[in-house]
């Protein structure tokens, strides 16, 4: 389906300064924004991840739309929204400024994240090849499963990563997929549920 959402910006900037709106979720297909002034269509950019990074308006992780600056008149914005996955339009709007600051922030958070889970994988990938254990390596299949998934979640993987349309596409189902693989494999190995708990290590196979 196709959804639409609009609003209006009636307050004037101070000068030097133009509004940006981001919307923070990188796995929506199609974004089309238009800009309204009176009758006449003064702005209008198409985004989305089904499109090549490379070939986006504005070379982020998330959907940017510089819109366009206006001291007088308002303006009414209309939104085109078409995905196959889940629709969700979460929106802020910044100043040019104020948005730089935000994204240095975000910035900051996010490699903290994405930090905390490349050290887990390299201290268990050290364990592994120290003790040879198989649960150390079914972890760090499941910490790289996760870290990827959360790449692609993010906009990450499809900035820095691919820059393929079909593999943003795909990649969030395969990675999600080995994500709960490699953790039921590894809860299955690390507490001996095969011969403790049969029917539970059963079901953990089945739902991977």
């Amino acid at each position: 389906s196709v959804y639409w959402l609009k609003f209006d910006m009636c307050t004037p900037l101070r000068k030097g300064e133009r509004p940006v709106l981001e919307i923070n979720y990188p796995l929506l297909d199609s974004i089309n924004l238009f800009g309204v002034a009176g009758r006449t269509v003064v702005y209008d950019v198409l985004t989305g991840d089904s499109i090549p990074f490379s070939q986006r308006p504005e070379k982020h992780r998330n959907f940017l739309f510089f819109l366009p600056d206006f001291q007088e008149k308002a303006l009414t914005f209309y939104i085109r929204v078409h995905t196959k996955s889940s629709v969700q339009v979460p929106m802020q709007l910044y100043t040019s400024t104020g948005f730089f600051t935000h994204n240095q922030r975000a910035l900051f958070v996010q490699g903290g994240y994405f930090g905390i889970i490349l050290a887990m994988t390299l201290y268990n990938a050290f364990l592994f090849f120290s003790l040879r254990e198989l649960p150390y390596l079914l972890y760090v299949l499941f910490t790289c499963s996760f870290f990827s998934f959360q790449g692609v979640f993010q906009g990450f993987f499809q900035q820095f990563i691919s820059d393929s349309a079909w593999w943003q596409d795909h990649a969030l189902l395969l990675f999600g997929f080995t994500s709960i693989l490699f953790a039921n494999l590894f809860a299955d190995s690390l507490l001996n549920l095969r011969r403790k708990y049969p029917a539970v290590s059963h079901s953990l196979y089945g739902i991977g």
